[in-house]
């Protein structure tokens, strides 16, 4: 059932112009991370845990809408929501101030990723900021800068 889920969702994501990561990244017990699409999924992506396994859901549609560097930008930052531990987290639960210091080192987690990983290129992180600045606004955005530009 999986990997009709998988091959269902590289199909979909391919007909849309979805960039899925092709990291191979796992979580803290060695488990691979994996991508499903999720139509209206809130927010574009989310990570949570799926069948006990690391799973990072995104609605095709509203994904294809970005460049493909924003899109990274998006599937890391989830991508980090696993590795950091946060998807124990319930996010409608914590306060205001907790709920922003989980987002921001996701986005830390995405852009270091993206700089040191996948070696983006000052033009790149640019891309990434000004579609950012757009999607979320220019403090958000500012605060992303902040993570690679102390």
């Amino acid at each position: 059932m999986r990997k009709t889920i998988t091959l269902a969702s590289l199909i979909l994501a391919s007909c849309l112009n979805v960039y899925l990561p092709k990291t191979g990244l796992r979580d803290s017990e060695g488990q691979e991370i994996v991508f499903a699409a999720k139509k209206n999924n809130s927010g574009g992506a989310s990570a949570t845990y799926s069948d006990n396994r690391p799973t990072v859901f995104y609605d095709p549609w509203y994904m294809a809408q970005f460049p493909e560097e924003f899109q990274n930008f998006i599937f890391h930052h989830e991508i980090g929501h696993i590795i950091l531990g946060h998807v124990s987290v319930e996010h409608k639960y914590v306060p205001e101030n907790t709920h922003n210091q989980i987002q921001h080192e996701a986005d830390c987690f995405s852009m270091r990723f993206l700089e040191e990983q996948l070696r983006y290129t000052s033009e790149q992180i640019e891309k990434v900021y000004g579609t950012a600045a757009k999607v979320f606004g220019e403090k958000r955005a500012e605060e992303m800068r902040s993570c690679l530009y102390p």
